[in-house]
């Protein structure tokens, strides 16, 4: 079975509330784990991409950004 990846932008105060989810428009989702090493993690969104004109005001500095797998077992 092969585990989705997919990117959610969070409030930054608890409880952490899901303000969008990105699955349909975050492409190339990557993200590593890696024990005592720094881990990272990427995505993209198209500039053509509607999300920009209706959410915007989200995709800010500051905002949290989590990238999640769906069984659960390890967020970024």
């Amino acid at each position: 079975m092969a585990v989705r990846t997919t990117v959610r932008v969070r409030s930054p105060y608890k409880p952490h509330s899901v303000l969008l989810d990105l699955g349909s428009v975050a492409q190339s989702v990557k993200a590593g784990l890696i024990l005592s090493e720094p881990n990272t993690a990427s995505f993209t969104v198209q500039k053509t991409s509607p999300i920009w004109l209706d959410f915007a005001d989200l995709l800010v500095a500051g905002s949290m950004i989590s990238i999640e797998r769906d069984d659960r077992r390890w967020p970024w």
